[in-house]
């Protein structure tokens, strides 16, 4: 039988929240919906990417990745940003994955 006090609860509950992993999945999620138009038009902007939007938004995350290497290790920013880029990369590459299920 495992015995959890409140203190220990909620001490654990608050390191969850701070933690990087959750706050990249966190920032995935809040965050996409806003930037995704945004970078939807600097793609229509762009010819080759405007025809190849698979490949754009791939660099898009390749590009946010690297931004995010830059960053200090650990930190709030940086989790932010790898939110952000994750889900430029699922974008990408569930058009993908869907195909090759559907067949």
């Amino acid at each position: 039988m495992i015995m959890l006090s409140i203190g220990k609860a909620t001490a654990s509950l608050g390191q969850l929240v701070k933690s990087p992993e959750v706050i990249a999945i966190a920032s995935a999620s809040l965050l996409t919906p806003f930037l995704q138009p945004m970078i939807d038009g600097l793609i229509a902007k762009i010819p080759f990417l405007r025809d190849h939007r698979t490949v754009a938004l791939i660099v898009i995350a390749v590009i946010i990745f690297m931004i995010a290497a830059k960053a200090k290790a650990g930190g709030v920013i940086r989790a932010i940003i790898i939110g952000v880029a994750g889900s430029m990369f699922l974008l990408a590459v569930i058009p993908v994955v869907q195909q090759v299920v559907r067949k």
